[in-house]
């Protein structure tokens, strides 16, 4: 017998989301990447050498007005925000998201009551572009090197 309140997080977002307009896998990738905020950089795989964090760049691709990527997406930062997970501005300048990420500092304890500081930070842009801006080429390669959490 479980004593979880559900078997299986993402069939029952899945389920939760059902009657909403939004197609399946815009849905499915939007549970996804509320799992992975939610595990932030307390969650690791140790592969060898390497330590590897459920970091994700999501990004829902579709015609506008059309696919409701921004309504699918509503339903997970919903649930970040009320679950106090750290979520970005929408649009941000590199210097802004920068101090965000110095601000949102916490600390975890492993299970062998070890502490890790980290900086967990989600963006949930509705639009690539509003949070990117045109051409942000410096952006662009913080964001690469933030990936691998170096």
């Amino acid at each position: 017998m479980s004593t979880r309140p559900i078997e299986d997080w993402l069939t029952s977002y899945l389920e939760y989301t059902k009657k909403s307009e939004p197609p399946i896998l815009y849905k499915t990738w939007t549970a996804i990447s509320v799992i992975a905020a939610c595990m932030r950089r307390k969650v690791k795989l140790e592969w060898g050498t390497i330590d590897v964090y459920p970091n994700l760049y999501i990004v829902l691709v579709g015609p506008p007005g059309r696919c409701r990527k921004g309504t699918a997406m509503s339903v997970g930062e919903g649930f970040l925000r009320e679950l106090g997970i750290k979520v970005s501005s929408n649009s941000i300048t590199r210097e802004a998201l920068i101090h965000q990420l110095k601000t949102c500092s916490d600390t975890h304890i492993d299970a062998n009551g070890k502490m890790y500081l980290h900086s967990s930070l989600t963006i949930f842009s509705k639009e690539l572009t509003v949070f990117l801006g045109y051409n942000n080429q410096a952006l662009m390669a913080d964001l690469t090197d933030w990936f691998d959490c170096g």
